[in-house]
């Protein structure tokens, strides 16, 4: 049998361009309507065997189970979109740990963590203002793995205090053997806002963005203290 326009021949029995999708693909109900006028048009002398027909079927069966798994794929996807940004606003007000290595000076002593991937024969700590300089640079001993937190007092190398103002820091550590060691460094922070504009969750800490998935720990403030904490 000549198949009459085919189900793949868009041109035939198909009078709405909506059917037809971006990818030249047809959509389940054009599909089915290519299917039926073909069977209506086909030669009386030499009609669809039913083998044919199966296989067509068959497609028409694939592309309905598709079209249903990527629905419930969008609607889980919602589902959990919707999840992570009602968990992320239940986020303003509490302290939070993140990965990363800025932070805000408020102009007294300011606790900055990091932690060691072994134990360490010596450690340096380097400090930078916003323009990117180095302000302080302290060269500690024997230092544990593990999380650590390393006090700063706010002054530079000459023992000056510095002004409030962002600052970041890298830590450097070594074994006995003089091989270096892997670090991270985290900052600390109350949330005081939450955006999804960037189709994730990012909490404003400190006056920075942190992506959520940075976030390593979660904790209540101090009592007796706003949402100006910050690290």
């Amino acid at each position: 049998m000549t198949t009459v326009g085919g189900i793949g021949n868009f041109g035939f029995g198909v009078t709405d361009p909506g059917s037809v999708k971006q990818n030249g693909e047809l959509d389940k109900d054009a599909f089915l309507k290519l299917l039926v006028e073909q069977m209506k048009n086909q030669d009386p002398m030499d009609p669809m065997d039913n083998q044919e027909f199966i296989s067509q079927m068959a497609q028409f069966s694939s592309l309905e189970q598709e079209m249903g798994i990527n629905q419930n794929l969008q609607t889980l996807q919602l589902a959990m979109l919707a999840q992570n940004n009602a968990q992320s606003a239940a986020l303003v007000g509490r302290v939070v740990t993140a990965k990363g290595d800025t932070f805000q000076f408020g102009g007294s002593s300011t606790d900055l963590s990091y932690n060691l991937g072994a134990s360490a024969q010596k450690v340096r700590i380097t400090i930078k203002d916003d323009h990117g300089q180095v302000v302080r640079t302290v060269e500690l001993g024997e230092t544990g793995s593990g999380d650590n937190v390393f006090t700063w007092d706010g002054k530079n190398d000459e023992g000056m205090p510095l002004a409030p103002g962002n600052y970041s820091f890298t830590v450097e550590a070594w074994d006995q053997g003089g091989n270096a060691i892997t670090t991270a460094t985290y900052v600390k922070g109350t949330v005081t806002e939450v955006y999804f504009d960037k189709g994730y969750p990012e909490l404003m800490v400190a006056g920075r963005r942190i992506k959520l998935g940075d976030v390593v720990g979660v904790a209540q403030p101090p009592q007796g203290t706003g949402t100006d904490v910050t690290i």
